[in-house]
């Protein structure tokens, strides 16, 4: 019997087919016909395209009398399409006999997005409220007069705050006039606002 010998001879070719379908949504593909394949090295046919037409054969192309062994099987995507995942190439390992299946997703090809700039923000700085000066009156020395003309005050402005010789430092003096001179201020403007409401009640 010499049939033991027989698989040391030409190794029987296998086959390729290729299908290529098309995303029409997150959850639904459509097999895709007329769609460009190849195969390298080739089977007895290294191009083929895609069958239309009847829908069991649509999207489908079927490589036979290929040598078993590696092969790459290339898709090159239509006009307006992409593929949409994976890479427009794929290695394939045939087997005697075997038919090995390969599968292809397209995708619509979307216009380049012309990219929007992103709106800076415009910063609208928060309004600081003035801050309001409200002098805190020093306590005026009060002074009780006799009638001889005499005046008898609590507090001399000489001893005031151990200040000697009855002058006053420079910068006691400008904070001193500071001071009169917001009380006076705002005794006119209080005083004024005042008499405005008395004439015009």
């Amino acid at each position: 019997g010499g049939s033991g010998n027989s698989s040391a001879k030409k190794a029987v070719p296998g086959s390729i087919q290729v299908t290529v379908l098309q995303q029409v949504d997150s959850q639904k593909t459509a097999k895709m016909p007329k769609v460009r394949v190849t195969v390298k090295p080739k089977c007895k046919a290294s191009l083929k395209r895609t069958a239309g037409g009847a829908k069991n054969k649509a999207g489908i192309a079927t490589f036979p009398g290929c040598a078993p062994g590696k092969h790459t099987v290339t898709v090159k995507p239509p006009k307006g399409f992409q593929i949409a995942k994976g890479k427009a190439s794929q290695k394939v390992t045939v087997k005697s006999k075997k038919q090995q299946k390969v599968k292809f997703v397209l995708k619509k090809a979307l216009a380049s997005p012309t990219p929007t700039p992103s709106a800076s923000p415009t910063v609208t700085p928060s309004s600081t409220p003035a801050a309001t000066a409200q002098p805190t009156a020093a306590p005026a020395n009060t002074t009780t007069g006799t009638g001889d003309g005499t005046a008898t005050g609590n507090g001399s402005v000489a001893d005031a705050g151990g200040i000697k010789g009855g002058s006053l430092p420079e910068t006691g003096q400008a904070a001193l006039i500071a001071l009169i001179s917001i009380l006076v201020l705002s005794g006119a403007y209080y005083g004024f606002r005042y008499y405005r409401h008395r004439q015009n009640s």
